[in-house]
């Protein structure tokens, strides 16, 4: 038995020593008896499209999602490292070429036969018994009375601390409010979050502070659009003398 392989797929790999960096990719297989080598001439060949770049780019670190499969960054979107979940509003096409991406595609049999291969991301519904949501990238955050949003947990005033408590965000798709509701919310009564937060004054010195907090409302900005809010029930502070104690906070920055 041959094998003939290079190092044409993943190239620019950490761990490679080959000339292109790239990770040892097997081409051919053949055989062989004694003296006669005439299966030489009929291999089988394996191919990975790995002369296309959308199924083979040059490895990056920080192209994969949190489960450390390939997942390309699209320009003027958050990192992702930053935004590691499954983008779910790519194509069916769009989806079946990252899956493929430094995979096998087809096999040419000896006897001149194709094998070819495709791939596809799973599709799921739910997660138990609770329907799939959707992470999305917040836009900012503003009091429950306010559609216009800062990137600022609480506002400080001559009046005092206001804390921000509705959230944000830019839909994939238009909808109306109660299309949203239905589509993003139904069932559901708590949402999660993930938020960068600079926990004191340094801006160099941030930490990602994730946590859950009810739904008390939700809707579309105008009614009808891409800009929907959802409002986070704010919580008890729950520390200091019973004056503070008491005082209803953003759930954001008690977890903080």
């Amino acid at each position: 038995m041959h094998f003939k392989y290079d190092y044409s797929l993943c190239k620019n790999s950490p761990n490679s020593e080959a000339d292109t960096h790239g990770k040892l990719t097997l081409k051919e297989v053949w055989f062989t008896y004694g003296k006669n080598d005439k299966g030489r001439l009929s291999p089988y060949v394996f191919d990975y499209k790995d002369d296309e770049p959308l199924y083979n780019p040059n490895y990056n670190s920080k192209e994969t999602d949190r489960w450390g499969n390939y997942k390309k960054h699209v320009l003027n979107t958050p990192e992702n490292e930053d935004f590691p979940y499954t983008d779910q509003n790519l194509n069916t096409e769009q989806r079946e070429q990252q899956a493929g991406v430094w995979s096998l595609h087809s096999i040419k049999l000896p006897s001149g036969g194709v094998i070819n291969v495709t791939y596809d991301k799973d599709d799921y519904a739910y997660v138990q018994d609770k329907p799939a949501m959707s992470m999305m990238p917040i836009k900012g955050l503003s009091k429950t009375d306010s559609y216009t949003h800062t990137p600022n947990i609480y506002s400080t005033s001559l009046l005092g601390v206001t804390h921000n408590n509705r959230i944000h965000l830019t839909l994939p798709q238009s909808c109306t409010t109660s299309e949203f509701k239905s589509k993003y919310l139904k069932g559901v009564d708590w949402l999660y979050y993930n938020f960068l937060v600079n926990i004191n004054d340094d801006a160099d010195k941030k930490e990602y502070i994730g946590g859950y907090a009810r739904i008390v409302n939700a809707g579309i900005v105008g009614g009808s659009g891409t800009s929907a809010y959802i409002d986070m029930e704010p919580v008890e502070i729950g520390t200091g003398p019973p004056v503070a104690k008491d005082r209803l906070i953003s759930p954001v920055a008690k977890t903080a």
